[in-house]
């Protein structure tokens, strides 16, 4: 199997989330990968209880080097000053990442605030696939969905969820939340000839539509049913108003989902 994506950048603070967010990019980019680590010392974040705060940044970053040096992989990391998305973002362009890895988690109190408002603001400004993981995620075996329908958003997800899929030998299940009867016949239409693509580069693909007033729960719920061991979201364009377009879906999914969640968008 090959690593599904080559280069990574991954935030730490010391968290038992992040450290699961490490060991998920660890296994993201196998033995011939690299790993860009940091750590943020947020001035924005000064007001919040001492306990939410770094403690140690530096000893973060040492930390997981040494956890990415010990799996073999190659590693870099740095201490960042300033508002956290901005600094994550920012980072993983200067490194030339193929994805961010960030824990997340739906806890609540100021643990909620800090970790849950990073997460979503880096979903929010990045360019390039996000992977949200959770301290709570299942170990499923099932296949790895992607949510579709006919946005530009979603066929770039179809394409990553399919170049995933196919680098670790999993089949793919590509979800659609139906609106109409009209929007059902088009998007069914579109994934079959999804499914001869993916079939062509080795991956079994099936089309599976949901019913339901409220898009989240009904592939959250879908998730569970198929045992799918993550999902591939898209965004309808560039942000920040993709992600305004993408709407509460993508935030409620990465909420409460209990396996990993891959935000990318379309290109410009």
């Amino acid at each position: 199997m090959r690593a599904m994506f080559r280069n990574v950048a991954v935030p730490v603070d010391g968290s038992e989330t992040s450290r699961r967010g490490l060991a998920f990019a660890i296994e993201l980019v196998r033995d011939d990968g690299r790993i860009a680590i940091c750590s943020v010392v947020d001035r924005l974040a000064a007001s919040l209880p001492a306990a939410v705060l770094h403690e140690n940044p530096d000893a973060y970053c040492t930390r997981a080097h040494d956890i990415a040096d010990a799996s073999g992989l190659m590693a870099w990391s740095e201490v960042l000053h300033g508002a956290s998305a901005d600094e994550i973002v920012a980072f993983a362009a200067r490194y030339g990442v193929d994805a961010i890895v960030i824990g997340t988690h739906a806890g609540t109190g100021f643990a909620r605030a800090l970790l849950g408002s990073v997460a979503q603001g880096v979903l929010r400004r990045a360019p390039l696939p996000v992977v949200a993981v959770h301290i709570d995620d299942e170990l499923r075996t099932g296949p790895l969905a992607v949510a579709f329908d006919a946005s530009a958003g979603a066929q770039a997800a179809l394409e990553l969820g399919v170049a995933m899929a196919a680098a670790r030998g999993l089949s793919l299940l590509i979800l659609h939340v139906a609106q109409s009867d009209s929007d059902v016949a088009h998007v069914k239409s579109l994934a079959d000839r999804a499914c001869v693509r993916a079939h062509e580069r080795g991956v079994v693909a099936t089309f599976a539509i949901c019913e339901g007033s409220e898009a989240s729960a009904e592939i959250v719920g879908a998730l569970d049913t198929y045992d799918c061991c993550a999902i591939v979201i898209g965004a309808h364009g560039n942000a920040p108003l993709a992600y305004l377009a993408l709407g509460s879906t993508a935030a409620a999914v990465v909420a409460r989902a209990r396996v990993p969640v891959v935000c990318t968008r379309a290109p410009a």
